[in-house]
Formats: structure tokens, C-alpha cells, sequence
């Protein structure tokens, strides 16, 4: 298990200081600012994870993984083969493991005047709902216990409770935060507003005062991260909350493209905003066996914000860093193609391993065999994958992760990905003929106007007729076809 290393960037210009959050992601006054806090923390590239940790539902981590290590496929080239030993844990091709409900209670947990619950918890009596802009809502918290501290914000929760217990403190008044730290108990007075969807208290000079040490609290265990995602059941309930989440894997790398702010996306559409650079950057594919940090909103989405390097364990798989596509697609959207070959069925978020499980579907529309001689596939990124061989009238080609029809998760692949990639948010597929005149591209996204889909339910182009540039065209597969999920490889619509 590999604890990634982190180090500080220097401060994000392009604020304002006469608003909340200034100096912060929360304000996007600058379109090229980083989307993310900074940390003004004292950990090094060096620091060893945290030991001993213990969640609050009463469970501890499970022992450390060992990653294993034997020869790669000789293939073709047994010579060459017999020279490289490939690091590879199993984890990187097994399915992620069930995610198990999770339910909170706080109907009428208001805890006493004075706590976060009094304020944030919709079903207390004293609840009002946050406005959007000055005036906010006068509010002063007793005793908050300190989370984070995020360069010079505050992150404070209840010492009771599970759900609306955390909010964000935005020291808008610049009160000294000196000895304030992680289990620190503060005092807080300010006003409440909800700015960018993200409850937080903004105070005045003065608004925060220490009042005693304390333990720095444990994090509360997620048990599946689609809850406190993008519209999850539980992201209002647990916004600002320090949690953890274990075994999910990275699918992203480039969500903000053509912007580069360093956020990735991990499986469930988890959002991962590190607020220090990563020395060593999670790439596509690899395991996170746990993941912690406190839960935010910027820019549209919610993230779970990293403090320090043992916020995340990985298990690396060796993949590849998302390419920034739309920075660098050869064509444009409207480009003029051939027609010859018609995508017609993208598997982009199966169950199970990205690496061996994704697959696009090819179909030929025409009452001609096309022969496939360096016809190749790519994306806008210039990831690319090769074709060859010939496909009949009205017969379907999937180019897939793997060959074998088990790692595959039940999918027959015709050819191989290659180095290209689907990415399970936004992404694009382009086919260029052996001339490298463009044939058929789709560029595809996680919602409107192209179906939202579970994950494991590929895209499916409802006709061959069909214009497959637009979402309309397309619905969400509802057929099993194995262990990845749900479409139908190798069978033309």
C-alpha cells in the first residue's frame, strides 16, 4: 500500500477580499484559478500515515495489503517478456466490493442552542434556510471542535452527532488562528449564508476565539460514496463532515478539462479536490483503499477535500493520467464523416475493472464489407487503437479491454483498446479510416442530453439511422450481459 505524497502550492491569485471565501475556489472570479483551498499545513513529503485510526461507527482499517508481484504475458515476444516483471496487485482487476446501505438519523436532532445541528439540521425548530448573499443569519457556536484548517478557513463540527453536525467557518474577518488546530475547541460568531450551495459562516474580525485543546476528531465512515456525490442522498446531510471512504477507484483524471485544477473522480462520481499538489498523482485505474477528507462543494460539484498525505492509500495499477481532450481534439463537433462505420454502443462505467472491462461497439451500416487495414479509433486526446481485419454488412466489432471473455466480464472483443480509454464522465470516441479521414465521432456525457446511466449500463444508440452525435439518440442498456453489466457487444442495434 503506497501513501501518496503531498506538497504545498503556493497561494491561488485572483480573489477578492471584500467576499466570502476569498482566497478560495468558492469564488470563481478567475476561470483559470485553481479549484482548490489551500492548505496551510505542516506536513512533508515524507509523513507517514496516521496509525491507530479509528472510525466512528467503531470499525478500524483492515491490515495492510501486500501487492504481488509476477512476470507479465511473454505474448509474441518471449525475450521481451522475460525481461520485464510486472508489479500488479490483484485488486487492480477484481470487482470493487458491494457498497452496503448506510442510514443516518437526525429528525429532531437539534442539539443544544448554541451547536451546529441548531442551525443546520432543517428539522429543528430553530432552522432557517440559509440566504445566498449579505445579510446572512447571525449565529454563534458555543464550543466547536476544529476538523481542518484550510490555509485561513476553518473547518468546525458538533462533538455529538452524525448528520448537519459541520460547517465551514470562512474567516473573512482574518482573526488570528494561531494554535488553532485539528481537535482545537473555538468559539465562533458570524453569519450564516449559503454561498456556491455550500453552507458556511463568515466571520467578522475577532468572530473566532480558541478556547481549549482537545483530540482532533475520528471521521465518520462512508459506506458508499454515490451517497455524499453529486446529488447523493446524504451530501447536504454530511456537507463539511471529515469522512472516509474505502475502495473505490480512479476514473478520472481530467474532469475539469480544458482546465487543469488537480481534482480527480473516483468510482460512485465521487469528486476528489487534493488541496496540496501530488507529488505523485493518482492515475486512471489505480485503488483507493481509503480516502479521506472533508466534504465541500466548488464549482458545481461536491468534492471531498484532502488535508494531507495520509489521506490517501493506494494500491497503483499502472494505468495512464487522463488526457485534457477537448484541448486538443483534431476535429470539430460538426465535422463532416464518411458514415462507413457507425458507433453504435459505448461501455464507459462497467462493474469491475476499467482496464479490462471497457469496450466500444462498431457497427457497419452499409451492404459492403469494409476492410479495416490502419483504420484506428481514438480519442481527442490522441489515445489511440488499432483496427484490422474486415467487417461485414450490417456486423458489429467491439474493441474491448481484454480478450479474454472472464476479464471482460462476459463481453466477446474483437480487438484491443490499445492505450485509449473511456472515460466514465465526459469522454469522445473517433474512428478515422486508413487515410485518416474521419468516419463517425461521438462525444459523450454523464447526463442531459445523453441518458444519465447506473454505473455497469453502457450506452446504446437506439437505430443505425440515427444521428449519434446527438444524447437523444442514445438509452441506457437494460440487458445483462455478464459479470460487467448491462448492454449488447457484438450485437448491432
Amino acid at each position: 500500500m503506497t501513501s501518496l505524497a503531498l506538497s504545498t502550492l503556493p497561494w491561488a491569485a485572483g480573489c477578492r477580499d471584500d467576499s466570502p471565501n476569498a482566497g478560495n475556489v468558492f469564488r470563481p472570479v478567475d476561470a483559470q484559478a485553481p479549484d482548490m483551498r489551500r492548505i496551510g499545513s505542516d506536513a512533508t513529503a515524507d509523513a507517514e500515515p496516521v496509525a491507530d485510526v479509528a472510525f466512528l461507527d467503531g470499525t478500524t482499517p483492515d491490515a495492510t495489503m501486500v501487492i504481488d508481484a509476477g512476470p507479465a504475458d511473454a505474448g509474441a515476444d518471449a525475450e521481451q517478456a522475460d525481461a520485464i516483471l510486472e508489479v500488479r496487485d490483484p485488486a487492480c482487476i477484481s470487482p470493487l466490493p458491494a457498497r452496503t446501505p448506510q442510514a443516518l438519523s437526525w429528525e429532531g436532532d437539534c442539539g443544544e442552542p448554541g451547536s451546529v445541528r441548531s442551525i443546520r439540521n432543517p428539522t429543528c425548530p430553530s432552522y432557517r434556510e440559509p440566504p445566498t448573499g449579505f445579510p446572512g443569519i447571525d449565529v454563534a457556536l458555543d464550543a466547536a471542535v476544529v476538523v481542518a484548517v484550510f490555509g485561513t478557513d476553518l473547518v468546525v463540527m458538533d462533538a455529538e452527532g452524525e448528520a448537519f453536525n459541520a460547517v465551514w467557518v470562512f474567516n473573512r474577518g482574518m482573526s488570528d488562528l494561531a494554535g488553532i488546530r485539528p481537535g482545537s475547541l473555538v468559539r465562533v460568531d458570524g453569519e450564516l449564508i449559503r454561498f456556491f450551495d455550500l453552507d458556511e459562516i463568515v466571520t467578522a474580525r475577532g468572530g473566532i476565539e480558541l478556547v481549549a485543546q482537545g483530540i482532533a476528531p475520528p471521521p465518520l465512515r462512508v459506506t458508499d460514496p454515490a451517497t455524499v456525490a453529486d446529488d447523493g442522498v446524504l451530501a447536504r446531510a454530511l456537507e463539511s463532515r471529515l469522512v472516509t471512504v474505502e475502495d473505490v477507484q480512479v476514473v478520472n483524471t481530467a474532469p475539469d478539462c480544458p482546465a487543469d485544477f488537480g481534482n480527480f473522480v473516483v468510482s460512485d462520481g465521487l469528486w476528489v479536490s487534493p488541496q496540496t499538489e501530488l507529488d505523485s498523482p493518482p492515475v486512471r485505474g489505480d485503488i483507493l483503499t481509503r480516502l479521506t477528507g472533508v466534504l465541500s462543494v466548488s464549482f458545481g460539484h461536491r468534492k471531498l477535500l484532502t488535508r494531507d498525505p495520509a489521506d490517501i492509500e493506494a494500491i497503483p495499477c499502472f494505468g495512464a493520467p487522463d488526457k485534457c481532450e477537448e484541448a486538443a481534439c483534431p476535429v470539430a463537433e460538426d465535422a463532416e464523416e464518411s458514415g462507413t462505420l457507425v458507433i453504435s454502443e459505448i461501455q464507459n462505467n462497467p462493474t469491475g475493472s476499467d482496464q479490462t472491462r471497457e469496450y466500444l461497439e462498431l457497427t457497419n451500416p452499409g451492404a459492403v464489407a469494409v476492410d479495416l487495414t490502419g483504420w484506428r479509433v481514438q480519442d481527442c486526446g490522441g489515445n489511440t487503437a488499432a483496427l484490422s481485419g474486415s467487417l461485414r454488412p450490417g456486423d458489429a466489432l467491439v474493441v474491448g479491454g481484454s480478450l479474454d471473455v472472464s476479464e471482460a466480464g462476459g463481453a466477446t472483443v474483437d480487438a484491443l483498446l490499445g492505450d485509449l480509454f473511456l472515460p466514465n464522465g465526459f469522454g469522445s470516441v473517433l474512428v478515422f479510416d486508413d487515410r485518416g479521414a474521419l468516419v463517425d465521432q461521438v462525444r459523450y456525457a454523464p447526463d442531459a442530453p445523453f441518458p444519465r446511466r447506473d454505473p455497469g449500463h453502457a450506452l446504446e444508440l437506439n437505430a443505425l439511422d440515427q444521428d449519434n452525435r446527438a444524447g437523444a439518440s442514445w438509452r441506457e442498456a437494460d440487458t445483462r450481459y455478464g459479470e460487467a453489466g448491462f448492454g449488447s457487444p457484438g450485437r448491432a442495434p
